[in-house]
């Protein structure tokens, strides 16, 4: 009855004299009836006043929206003495009093609504789980243990049966509420606990399977409002952006297929939501990745879609992009690595170095920033010329003799060499920029330091794919002598099983024995590899 009351004000009630007289004639307290219809110039005797319909006329505005709170005010409080003590479980009466705070709307409303709800769907075990029991079940488990309680109160005793439907229906209608009271609430981490309990629970797999883009479409309009919206982050927590962009990245990598309809989800209905948007937030996230040259967590990240899409050029126009922009970022933050611990000749220790083989071959670097910065033509137009930064970096490169490395940067040159060992192996997507130059020359022909501006003389340009041309470099950095690629590439597969079998040791050199440099400098004797 009281929820019936209750839908009648927030339906039909405000402004509404006859629906006001109805609810006030079945209050909760006496006194609050006594009180609304005296406020409106009424008594229990003289009732059909309020019927005429001249009578609306006469009574102000502020008067009755005055009276529709107190009213609604008292349905609120008889709800709530529905889920009081021992009836806690009455969730009937639970969902009614959330719907109630809800469709008012007014300031503190939503939490309140939220709060009441939440009893539904999280218990003292689990943070988020349907905490539901059929009306049955609860009130053999709720009987009441005080004898002082009133009649009107043994009134609201619930004794009613309840077929298993009817309940599982129960369930999917509180749940599309919470989420939807989670979403206005910006509560962040609870819809992604809802998102995960939807995606896993088996209990009510059945039944509540068709709601999973539904809680994903909540999920994903927070989390992108939070990665917009520094406000909402500080309400999340003070999150940082690249957390909530990982998080979209895991749901790109979980729900790929499913992005594309989800912001016409009647539940949802948000533009904001369209699928070129989601994949923005991907593109803006490799980018973050690749500005901090993150190596490791472009590895990482390559790794996973390459396993997630084995054919991604295949599967969608959409993934397609997202693996090239991945594949060139990686390529460049390594890149970006091997320019800034690579050698220059004016800081180089002559007398640390060491001394080549007099038939041996030394290997120079030749960068375009132009061409390498060139962002993606596949990729968003926001982040095009963005990478900027590290322009100087790889300006500096300019006909370089490869030597070792330093010992400061040692470690990172082998960590490096890993990684671009993985790149050239796993590497498929995308074309990787054109400006990385590799030749050889001999000692003899090799630039005098001081003479930069005059390119040595070239015994040999190589013709090799830029993850091999990356390969190249990092081993002679490590090693500081030249090999052709395929003895590099050879020592790198051993050194990979040596790893797998758990030997593995601080220095690269000090794994597998390195191969002999190379003595050739006819330039036939260089191994063209494409």
């Amino acid at each position: 009855m009281h929820a019936s009351r209750l839908k009648l004000l927030y339906t039909r009630g405000k402004q509404n004299l006859n629906v006001i007289q109805v609810v006030a004639d079945y209050t909760y307290n006496q006194s609050t009836k006594e009180n609304v219809l005296s406020m409106l110039g009424s008594s229990e005797q003289n009732d059909n006043a309020l019927d005429d319909a001249e009578g609306n006329k006469l009574v102000k505005p502020d008067l009755l929206d005055k009276a529709w709170h107190i009213l609604y005010d008292d349905c609120l409080h008889a709800l709530g003495t529905c889920v009081e003590g021992e009836l806690k479980h009455f969730h009937k009466a639970r969902y009614k009093l959330a719907q109630g705070f809800y469709r008012r709307g007014e300031a503190g409303d939503l939490e309140r609504a939220k709060e009441e709800l939440s009893f539904c769907f999280k218990s003292t075990r689990s943070s988020f789980t349907v905490n539901m029991w059929e009306i049955d079940g609860a009130v053999r488990k709720g009987r009441r243990k005080n004898p002082n309680i009133g009649v009107s109160r043994k009134n609201l005793e619930v004794s009613l049966s309840e077929s298993s439907r009817k309940f599982i229906t129960c369930i999917r209608k509180y749940m599309i509420l919470y989420l939807d009271l989670l979403e206005k609430n910006m509560d962040l981490w609870t819809l992604e606990r809802a998102y995960t309990y939807l995606r896993t629970d088996k209990r009510f797999a059945l039944c509540l399977g068709d709601i999973v883009p539904v809680g994903l479409g909540k999920y994903l309009q927070v989390l992108t409002a939070a990665i917009r919206d520094p406000e909402i982050r500080r309400v999340c927590g003070d999150v940082s952006t690249e957390q909530l962009l990982e998080k979209m990245f895991g749901v790109f990598m979980d729900h790929a297929n499913m992005l594309a309809d989800i912001s016409t989800i009647p539940e949802v209905n948000s533009p904001e939501l369209s699928e070129s948007n989601l994949y923005g937030y991907i593109h803006q996230y490799i980018h973050l990745l690749e500005s901090d040259v993150r190596v490791d967590v472009l590895e990482a990240l390559n790794e996973k879609i390459r396993k997630r899409f084995k054919t991604p050029k295949l599967t969608n126009s959409n993934f397609a992009k997202i693996c090239k922009h991945a594949s060139l970022s990686w390529c460049r933050c390594i890149l970006i690595k091997l320019a800034s611990i690579t050698p220059l000749p004016e800081s180089m220790d002559t007398d640390n170095q060491p001394v080549p083989l007099s038939n041996g071959l030394l290997l120079y670097v030749d960068l375009q920033p132009d061409e390498l910065l060139i962002s993606s033509p596949d990729g968003p137009t926001q982040f095009k010329g963005l990478d900027m930064n590290w322009f100087e970096t790889l300006a500096r490169i300019k006909n370089i003799p490869i030597r070792q490395t330093s010992e400061d940067n040692m470690e990172t040159a082998v960590t490096v060499m890993k990684s671009t060992y993985n790149f050239y192996r796993d590497s498929s997507c995308g074309t990787f920029p054109s400006g990385i130059n590799l030749y050889t020359v001999t000692p003899s022909q090799a630039s005098v330091e001081g003479l930069l501006q005059q390119a040595p003389g070239i015994v040999d340009t190589l013709d090799l794919s830029i993850p091999r041309k990356l390969l190249l470099w990092v081993y002679t950095l490590v090693h500081g002598r030249y090999c052709n690629i395929s003895a590099v590439v050879k020592y790198c597969d051993e050194m990979k099983a040596r790893n797998k079998r758990g030997t593995l040791t601080a220095a690269a050199s000090s794994q597998v024995t390195p191969p002999a440099p190379h003595s050739s400098v006819s330039s036939h004797g260089i191994p063209r590899n494409s």
